[in-house]
């Protein structure tokens, strides 16, 4: 082998290691997930540093930086330079073998950290390993992996949205199952940069995030990228993490969107050649002229937030919450007693809108049905959007 790299000296137990947030309007939310952080016992771990790069925070959160633990080293940016340039000013702040990039709207569990240190000590300082993420502190629902960023989905969405998807196969979710079950590090093409662990010697061969995008999809290129070097990519199941999600982005939901559709054009550009790319293009206008046939939303039957779902049976079920049909982006229960009933406190985080849900139940190993599609009109009373 003549890969960069692999001569790093392997990473042992417990792990020394920088912890870096990038901050942005969330200054409240930083507070409470760092006090989650130092509150962990040092189970396989050490923290050596801890950053905080805030990228020009408006009042009053800029001012809520000066009550940080003094232990905490923040970097205050100009202006805001985004997620992965924040992340890379971060991780070069400090030296420990090991970084773990945090976002703010996090609240770390004493499982959160032991597990992906063991990972790293396992795999070696190439490995990159993220954290499975619940969006409710009860840790029911969890966010569907990352799939990375697939070249067709603005078509798949387009056929959905003129109708010629009326039921999709549910191998996604098979997918979600086959890893809530799973034990140790899984491979997967990308895991999130909400709670990543990744060697100090794969953030240099790398060259850390690429600075380019400026909020959203730096994760998954970068996990893309690692791949290609033979890096391992690794869920680890174990490895659990509250995270509320896109808090920091919703104070300009606006901006944040338009980021996420450059960071995606970002993407496709960097990874696809022309003619990929206008394949995708064509394929989208192409569904703009199909028929409209029965829309698979018009199957969904409605219910109101605090709805109880029922296991149709006796076997394994799944509940699972989207803005879309096509669940490929979703939060996913899988209940052990027979009804379920999403937390309360979830609403309030979610913007307005419809929101759909879905029964599933498991008739063979591997082998899901649905059984109910429901539609869930939500009007947000207060917080911030998250899905």
């Amino acid at each position: 082998m003549t890969r960069a790299g692999q001569h790093d000296p392997p990473v042992g137990l417990p792990l020394p290691l920088d912890v870096v947030y990038v901050n942005y309007d969330s200054t409240a939310l930083l507070h409470a997930s760092i006090a989650s952080l130092l509150a962990l016992p040092a189970d396989g771990f050490v923290l050596q540093r801890v950053v905080v790069v805030d990228n020009a925070s408006r009042p009053p959160h800029a001012e809520l930086l000066d009550a940080l633990p003094a232990r905490v080293d923040v970097v205050r940016s100009p202006r805001n330079v985004g997620f992965a340039a924040g992340c890379n000013l971060g991780a070069r702040r400090g030296s420990a073998p090991a970084i773990l990039f945090v976002n703010p709207d996090t609240r770390l569990l004493p499982d959160t950290i032991p597990p992906l240190a063991r990972g790293l000590a396992a795999h070696g300082p190439r490995a990159l390993l993220g954290a499975r993420h619940f969006l409710d502190d009860e840790t029911t629902l969890a966010l569907a992996p990352l799939r990375g960023a697939p070249l067709l989905d603005e078509a798949v969405h387009a056929l959905w949205g003129r109708g010629w998807l009326p039921k999709q196969p549910l191998r996604l979710l098979a997918r979600r199952a086959r890893l809530w079950r799973a034990r140790g590090p899984q491979p997967v093409r990308a895991v999130s940069g909400g709670a990543l662990l990744m060697g100090r010697a794969a953030f240099d061969e790398l060259g850390g995030f690429d600075e380019r995008y400026f909020l959203y999809v730096e994760d998954i290129d970068l996990c893309k990228r690692a791949r290609a070097r033979g890096m391992p990519v690794l869920y680890v199941p174990e490895a659990r993490v509250v995270h509320y999600g896109d808090q920091s982005s919703q104070q300009d939901p606006g901006a944040a969107g338009a980021a996420a559709a450059a960071s995606r054009a970002t993407y496709l550009s960097l990874h696809h050649g022309r003619a990929a790319r206008a394949l995708a293009r064509l394929a989208v206008r192409a569904a703009a002229w199909l028929p409209d046939r029965q829309r698979r939303w018009q199957e969904a039957a409605p219910i109101t937030t605090d709805f109880e779902f029922r296991c149709p049976g006796d076997r394994p079920w799944v509940v699972e919450l989207a803005r879309s049909p096509l669940f490929d982006d979703c939060l996913t229960a899988f209940p052990e007693a027979r009804t379920y009933r999403a937390p309360a406190g979830l609403w309030p985080r979610l913007r307005a809108g419809t929101y759909y849900a879905r029964i599933a139940e498991e008739v063979r190993p591997d082998r899901w049905i649905e059984r109910a599609l429901y539609a869930i009109a939500h009007a947000r009373e207060s917080g911030d959007a998250n899905l």
